[in-house]
């Protein structure tokens, strides 16, 4: 058809900077589109920077330390386009800086090491072996063996333990490698490589009746550590990076590394390397890497490294982040509406170019290719597209799909439908194109290119002669006239205010209606329209009592399938437990209802009232919640109304506990938080009106004795994760809980012990104190029941009879008097024992010492006397006429005693 177009010369139409530049870096040139990116600074953009303007800053003079610049965009928005000229200007004004590059193809986590050491001029380090990479990817078997095993001797003891885990998770951990080497040879990465996920691994634990204790973070970080050994020589990517950082102080340049996908191409040593960059003062390189933001969510690793550099202050203060579109890929900074046009023509007017053909009035083609422009003012550059049309392939791009990228790629299959000449791929172009223009005609092939080339302000467009021949072989010389219809068949009125604008309807929307196959995810607004209007009306997915005052319940159902908190159905097969939406005309009716203000929502809702398809779909909710409380009914294994009687019921004993106790109780689990959350959920269930609780309904429940360990035996299934509750899942709420209160008892217990041992201490003493209290501690003391509210109240009543009753000040006065006597034993007495001969006897009172004396008969009586007057009082008055002869005896018979004995005199006054 044109001889300047032909089927190799669509192979020039690639989807990637590298593919185009491998073909030809002249090439590359002439088809690169100037990209722009938006810098931020707390949610504000602050600054426009071209591309030209990051390659001259990379340029500038910098302080010691490393420079880190992302680049951030969704798939398909440039950054590979950007870090590609980046490199290519590098080349072109052949800087002396060496310059790493590393695509998002080059997957090996050596390359990346070998290429600075390649780049700095110096023989590759000890530990750089790019063949042990294809080892890995061809020969997983051995390496892997050598990974578990050596990594489950570092947890375990025994090969008991070892053998069973091992011979589970190497062939997981082998189908992982071996999934990432079918990607690497078909040259699509679409999943990086993962050596071991968490839901794998806790479905290997749960496999076995063996203990399994181990954090999933530790024994991950294990096996990397041992691949990391393995590809290194035992050595880690962080060190040689530290090594190849004073090559370069010692040799005095600055590396500048072009990293496509940090996280595609580095993968499992993602994080270290960006730690390493982000320490700014450990290299000295300018580092610019590209990341996709949500690329990550399918790992618990992945999306915490990706919050921390688009979140985490201190990477900001370390980071330039440069977007080339928002955060969800919506809105692309680099290439607008407009702009496309020009993007596109470059790359036609190459492709014509490698042919051989200069596509202008000289060429001599020119007359018969204008038999197929489709306006007057047309240009044969863009041939065989025009304007109306590359703006149909823009809009019809999905959202969050890179205009940059699939521009080209959309384009390239619509020049092989115009080439074929064929109904061949009718379809497949239909689902490309945002069809803004609807045209009537009996041929198929014909209302097509209609709805491709016509201007959408038209009423009737005119295909040209050289279309009509090309595709259904008819010898024309005239145009054909094609009738548009009227835009107000598929348009809808929305009133704003006091004002009103036309709304067209995506065409999609009409082809589904008409039953034709459409890409379910085009439906997503259909999907969300249907969600709102259920949810408006019956709030299903909130887990409460139904017809009550009440707004929403604190237990929701989260789930999310295919964008919505309900399961909503577009497929023509009836299927059980979802919403199921038919076609028919009033879908138009509620397209964009989540999107309407409260007045026109209210409007739509009530032209919507007698539908018998809405009536359907708010019956099916309805069950559907009624499902969702039976199922956590089965899961709890009772009613979720009985559960949150019985959990507050729980909660509250322990809370008055709380309130009385007067022993140091830990902090209690239930916080005014927990409680006000665990209230809440007791509210959804048996509140009645505001303050007003339903009193038949409480009568028939009775509190469960055995409700805690009920409670704190569970193994909360994983389904409690579809259902939040407050700001987490319901499954995590319940589990911190058991945890929190499993701490909390343990504590109760060792304090209720220690108490416990201090009462039989007292015990002795107490009832010469207090008859009432001795019985009331005594049988505290020795009741042996399991902890429990009653019993630590029990307790509490105790400890206050004992502080009221004063005991404690009584009982310390005894112990302090014992104390004393125990000093006067054993420090005072001892030589007294010695010169009686006791040395060997266990007199620990000076009531038995005073007893052992006065049976002892050598003691002459002067003498036993004043020893009994002089221990039990600390003093003896001697009468005047015996005091020498008593003084004597004492000093002759007791001389290490007597040596204690202080001799004083006192006068009596008259």
């Amino acid at each position: 058809m044109f001889p300047c177009l032909s089927s190799s010369s669509l192979k020039l139409l690639v989807g990637t900077a590298d593919e185009r530049y491998h073909f030809s870096p002249e090439y590359f040139r002439n088809t690169h589109f100037p990209q722009v990116l938006h810098r931020y600074y707390k949610h504000e953009l602050v600054q426009e920077v071209t591309e030209q303007e990051l390659f001259e800053e990379l340029q500038e003079e910098s302080v010691p330390g490393n420079r880190v610049y992302a680049i951030l965009g969704s798939t398909g928005s440039g950054k590979s386009e950007l870090l590609c000229w980046l490199r290519d200007q590098c080349v072109q004004k052949n800087l002396s800086r060496p310059v790493i590059r590393l695509s998002r193809t080059e997957l090996n986590p050596q390359l990346l090491l070998s290429r600075c050491f390649d780049a700095l001029g110096v023989q590759v380090g000890l530990g750089i072996d790019d063949s042990r990479w294809d080892v890995l990817l061809q020969k997983p078997i051995t390496i892997v063996n050598q990974m578990i095993w050596a990594t489950l001797a570092e947890f375990f003891d025994t090969d008991e333990e070892i053998v069973p885990f091992a011979f589970m998770l190497r062939p997981i951990i082998e189908q992982n490698i071996r999934e990432f080497s079918l990607q690497v040879q078909a040259k699509s990465i679409i999943h990086p490589l993962i050596i071991l996920d968490e839901e794998q691994f806790e479905h290997v634990t749960a496999s076995t009746t063996l203990p399994f204790s181990v954090p999933f973070e530790a024994f991950r970080h294990s096996l990397l550590q041992k691949l990391e050994h393995f590809l290194f020589h035992g050595r880690d990517v962080l060190s040689i990076m530290k090594q190849l950082s004073a090559i370069t102080k010692e040799k005095g340049v600055r590396p500048l590394i072009l990293i496509d996908d940090l996280v595609q191409s580095m993968n499992i040593y993602a994080s270290e390397l960006l730690d390493y960059f982000i320490t700014l003062e450990e290299g000295n390189w300018d580092i610019v890497i590209g990341l996709t933001p949500g690329s990550l969510q399918d790992s618990e690793k992945g999306a915490k490294l990706m919050h921390r550099i688009l979140h985490l202050d201190t990477i900001d203060d370390r980071i330039q982040k440069l977007w080339l579109t928002d955060e969800s890929g919506t809105s692309f900074y680099t290439i607008s509406r407009n702009e496309v046009i020009p993007y596109l023509e470059k790359y036609i007017l190459e492709m014509k170019k490698q042919q051989g053909y200069t596509c202008n009035e000289s060429c001599p083609h020119a007359a018969s290719c204008s038999h197929f422009l489709t306006q007057t003012d047309a240009r044969l550059s863009l041939l065989p597209l025009n304007e109306p049309l590359i703006k149909r392939i823009y809009d019809g791009i999905p959202i969050g799909k890179g205009k940059l990228r699939y521009s080209i790629l959309h384009t390239r299959d619509v020049l092989r439908f115009l080439q074929r000449g064929t109904s061949w791929g009718l379809s497949r172009i239909e689902a490309l194109l945002h069809r803004d223009v609807y045209v009537s005609h009996p041929l198929p092939v014909v209302k097509l290119l209609g709805e491709m080339f016509a201007t959408s302000n038209e009423q009737e467009f005119h295909l040209p002669a050289g279309w009509m021949q090309h595709f259904t072989g008819q010898n024309r010389e005239e145009t054909l006239s094609i009738r548009l219809l009227e835009k107000e068949q598929y348009t809808t009125r929305v009133i704003t205010g006091e004002t009103s604008q036309v709304e067209t309807y995506p065409p999609y929307l009409r082809d589904w209606i008409e039953g034709k196959k459409v890409n379910e995810e085009l439906l997503q607004p259909i999907r969300t329209a249907v969600s709102s209007i259920v949810q408006d009306a019956t709030s299903a997915t909130y887990i409460g009592r139904r017809f009550t005052p009440k707004q929403s319940a604190i237990l929701q159902r989260s789930e999310i399938t295919k964008g919505s908190k309900y399961p909503i159905s577009l497929s023509e097969i009836e299927k059980n437990n979802t919403i199921q939406v038919k076609k028919s005309i009033s879908i138009l009716d509620i397209y964009g209802f989540q999107q309407q203000k409260i007045q026109q929502k209210r409007a739509t809702f009530s032209s919507l009232a007698n539908n018998w398809d809405v009536a359907e779909w708010i019956y099916t909710a309805e069950s559907l919640r009624d499902s969702w409380v039976k199922e956590i009914g089965k899961i709890l294994e009772m009613p979720i109304d009985l559960f949150a009687f019985q959990l507050r019921n729980w909660m509250m004993e322990w809370v008055e506990v709380d309130k009385v106790a007067t022993i140091p109780l830990p902090e209690s689990p239930f916080s005014k938080k927990v409680q006000h959350v665990i209230e809440e959920l007791f509210l959804d269930w048996f509140s009645l009106r505001d303050n007003i609780i339903d009193a038949a309904k409480l009568k028939n429940l009775n509190p469960d004795a055995n409700f805690e360990e009920y409670f704190l035996s569970r193994s909360f299934s994983k389904a409690l994760d579809r259902y939040e509750f407050m700001d987490t899942s319901f499954r995590h709420f319940l589990i911190q809980l058991q945890q929190s209160f499993q701490k909390y008892k343990r504590a109760v217990i060792s304090q209720f012990i220690e108490t416990k041992n201090k009462y039989k201490e007292m015990l002795p003493d107490l009832k010469n104190l207090s008859c009432s209290v001795y019985r009331q501690v005594k049988e505290l003391a020795n009741k042996k029941e399991k902890i429990s509210p009653s019993l630590v109240r029990s307790m509490a009543e105790v400890e206050k009879l004992l502080i009221d009753e004063k005991i404690y000040e009584q009982y310390k006065e005894i112990m302090k008097q014992r104390k004393q006597n125990e000093h006067l034993v054993s420090m005072i007495l001892k030589p007294l024992f010695h010169d009686l001969g006791w040395e060997n006897a266990n007199h620990n009172s000076i009531e038995k010492v005073i007893e052992k004396i006065q049976l002892d008969k050598t003691i002459s009586d002067p003498i036993r006397t004043s020893l009994i007057k002089l221990i039990a009082k600390g003093e003896v008055l001697l009468p005047s006429d015996e005091e020498k002869l008593i003084l004597e005896l004492l000093k002759h018979n007791y001389p290490r005693f007597s040596e204690h004995v202080q001799i004083w005199m006192k006068v009596t006054k008259p």
